[in-house]
């Protein structure tokens, strides 16, 4: 029966993708990579905007079904339920992916709860990281040799990532090992200009890496570390 049934808080699988809807919020993955973005419900009416998703590749085929179910989530308008599958359909009512129940997994108490690097002027890497939209939350020093600081998303209990300022220290090597930090940002000119102001321009121009998909650019902080910045694109 068309929007008959419990839609939002279960992991729904088809083969190697899922999906899982929760208050607005839909994240999963199509087999390859993790995707993210919004929704909207309303009664047996479901919609989903641009979603943003990781940039992994994979072979050929994995690649094409991926491409193929981001495709039709795009034309999607409507949901229900068939002998316990959650059926995704078009405004024309052809079906167009079927999702099924995935196993219930007990929540782990694991967490990844920050990431830390060192940095030679406290100042100017806050300045930074405050401009992509973190907010400073407090420092801690560390004995007489160090002064941490921690900074984190506005509305999210825990900060995510911790700065090391080693006192006497003016260089770090920062090394091939190193790849990026990514973040998710509401606008990207706002925050380019914002960056601009501190003498800081992205490596390129924004891009996206395929059609509809997110705008995203990289940019160095102060020391160096490479940053990836991904507009979002919720409702």
């Amino acid at each position: 029966m068309i929007g008959n049934g419990q839609v939002e808080g279960i992991d729904w699988c088809a083969g190697e993708a899922s999906l899982r809807l929760d208050d607005g919020r839909v994240s999963g993955s199509g087999g390859i990579n993790r995707l993210m973005g919004g929704y909207r419900l309303d009664g047996a009416s479901l919609s989903f905007g641009v979603l943003a998703t990781t940039m992994m590749a994979g072979d050929a085929e994995r690649m094409e079904r991926e491409q193929r179910l981001l495709a039709d989530l795009a034309f999607v308008s409507h949901w229900l339920l068939d002998d316990g599958a959650l059926v995704l359909a078009g405004e024309d009512g052809r079906e167009l992916i079927r999702l099924h129940q995935g196993p219930t997994t007990k929540e782990s108490t694991m967490e990844l709860i920050h990431t830390c690097y060192r940095i030679t002027d406290p100042e100017r890497s806050i300045a930074f990281y405050e401009a992509l939209g973190l907010e400073k939350r407090r420092e801690l020093p560390i004995r007489d040799e160090a002064m941490n600081y921690f900074l984190g998303v506005p509305g999210k209990p825990s900060p995510e990532l911790e700065l090391t300022y080693n006192f006497g220290v003016d260089s770090y090597e920062i090394g091939t090992g190193y790849g990026h930090v990514a973040l998710t940002i509401e606008n990207m000119t706002e925050t380019l200009e914002k960056l601009a102001a501190q003498g800081i321009e992205p490596e390129r121009p924004p891009y996206s890496v395929r059609e509809g998909g997110s705008l995203l650019c990289f940019v160095r902080d102060p020391d160096d570390y490479r940053i990836e910045l991904i507009e979002r694109n919720d409702y």
